[in-house]
């Protein structure tokens, strides 16, 4: 009887284990960054962010894999207050990284955004490399008590910027576009040849 007891104590206690706190990274501005650590990369990302005390929560992308995965992945939280519009960078191990959350109060607007299942939140980061995920924009939408946030390519856009604040960096850690997913506009600077879509694709046989 005790041993059924027991048994039952532990699978009672496993059932209401609290996850780990996140852990806190800083972003960083280009002049202050540190040197990465070993197996890790540069996270690069453009920040035009209008909500006061907003910040956001990412984890290792092994937690996309099942839930049981999901509750051991690592989680990071990053503080966005009082950043100014430009580009910042922290450090991270090499690997594929999920936006789970995003917290946006705006005066009297509190308001949290779930990203855990979008995979347009989704980004990598290769060790050795400066990987630049985009710009995150937060905004509240005019005449209404709603606040958007997204996270925009704009490597075309923030290309000079990033080239001219991290040319230090760069000679030593090679720019990336650090997404999941192709950009053309970064592929032909690689001469990558550029992908033709299907219909093109099924024009181009038609033709012939």
């Amino acid at each position: 009887m005790k041993k059924l007891f027991l048994c039952f104590c532990v699978v009672v206690m496993g059932a209401f284990t609290v996850s780990a706190a996140p852990i806190i990274k800083v972003l960083e501005s280009p002049n202050h960054i540190g040197e990465p650590g070993k197996y890790q990369g540069y996270l690069a990302i453009y920040l035009n962010v209008a909500s006061p005390d907003a910040s956001m929560q990412f984890k290792a992308a092994e937690g996309l894999i099942s839930q049981q995965l999901r509750r051991k992945a690592k989680v990071y939280e990053v503080d966005l207050t009082d950043k100014p519009p430009g580009l910042y960078l922290l450090t991270l191990p090499r690997g594929q990284y999920q936006i789970s959350q995003m917290r946006l109060p705006f005066f009297d607007l509190p308001s949290r955004l779930g990203t855990d299942e979008d995979s347009i939140w989704r980004f990598n980061i290769v060790a050795g490399k400066v990987n630049f995920i985009g710009e995150l924009e937060v905004k509240r939408v005019r005449s209404a008590k709603v606040v958007n946030a997204a996270l925009r390519n704009r490597f075309a856009t923030h290309l000079s910027a990033i080239e001219t604040q991290l040319a230090p960096l760069l000679t030593h850690y090679p720019l990336v576009f650090g997404r999941h997913y192709r950009d053309d506009f970064y592929a032909e600077l690689q001469g990558e040849p550029q992908k033709q879509s299907q219909k093109s694709l099924q024009k181009s046989g038609a033709q012939q």
